[in-house]
């Protein structure tokens, strides 16, 4: 039953993919989902569409830096800036 979560998208799922990130407005019977983009924009994307499997692996497995790993990279550049300075100094 977990594994099938996975292969369908839920209403409220937020989704970071290439440079923006799309939340689930809708899931639709034939498996068609509603989506909006970070500008407003919305589309309905059908599960034969590219953009439906690209999103439904994305959801599955984000990458570092999409979600929550954003602020962990930014203090670790951060961290390695200011190492810089104390060398310098």
């Amino acid at each position: 039953m977990g594994a099938e979560k996975n292969l369908t998208f839920q209403k409220g799922d937020q989704i970071a993919y290439m440079d923006t990130s799309y939340k689930v407005l809708d899931v639709y019977k034939n498996k068609s989902i509603k989506v909006e983009d970070l500008d407003g924009a919305r589309k309905t994307i059908k599960a034969t569409d590219g953009l439906y499997n690209s999103l439904l692996e994305a959801r599955n497995h984000p990458k570092v830096g999409e979600e929550q790993g954003q602020g962990k990279t930014r203090d670790a550049d951060l961290y390695g800036a200011e190492q810089m300075y104390n060398m310098e100094r």
